[in-house]
Formats: C-alpha cells, sequence, structure tokens
C-alpha cells in the first residue's frame, strides 16, 4: 500500500522516483509511475 501511495503521488505531480528496493518495480509499472533504479544499494 505505501508503494502505491509514493507511486500515485510522484505519478500525480509528474515526478519520477528514485528506489533502491526492486520490489517495487511491479507496484511503479502498474500504476504508470516513472522510476529509476539506484546503483551500489544494499539488498533488500
Amino acid at each position: 500500500m505505501w508503494d502505491g501511495s509514493i507511486g500515485a503521488a510522484a505519478r500525480t505531480h509528474g515526478l519520477t522516483l528514485v528506489t533502491c528496493d526492486r520490489r517495487t518495480r511491479a507496484t511503479y509499472d502498474a500504476l504508470g509511475v516513472a522510476y529509476h533504479l539506484a546503483l551500489g544499494c544494499p539488498e533488500t
């Protein structure tokens, strides 16, 4: 739910998210949110 709320807010405001959490990809893709997976993050 948290990822969906953050993704929806970013999409509404035309923002691109940067995340280390690869688990969020499916949620952000489903919502049509622009995002980048950061490199060099610890495994989550």
